[in-house]
């Protein structure tokens, strides 16, 4: 015998609406990851190429994520050649995120 579920309804539209976004990305991310896997050796990037991606693709997040969610702490954070790998995908630094140094 099933245990019975109940639907638990979000407190506002805001609740719902991130609900079905997330089941959304996460049914894509688990029905294109066989695809990407099978992908990625064979046209993506190769050996030190794709370690450079890797690491350009890092400090994009963590320029994103702190901008987010601590931007006070991006000043002392992100050192200078951090944001010289990020300038050319259109992420520079605002005045107040730039260090003294």
């Amino acid at each position: 015998m099933r245990a019975k579920t109940t639907r638990r309804r979000p407190f506002s539209k805001q609740g719902a609406r991130y609900a079905r976004i997330s089941v959304f990305a996460s049914s894509i991310t688990r029905s294109s990851r066989p695809l990407v896997s099978w992908l990625r050796p064979r046209i993506g990037p190769k050996g030190l190429e794709f370690a450079r991606a890797r690491v350009e693709m890092k400090a994009i997040e963590a320029v994103l994520h702190l901008r987010q969610q601590a931007p006070r702490r991006l000043k002392s954070m992100v050192p200078d050649h951090v944001w010289a790998l990020v300038r050319p995908y259109g992420l520079a630094p605002q005045p107040d995120e730039e260090s003294e140094r």
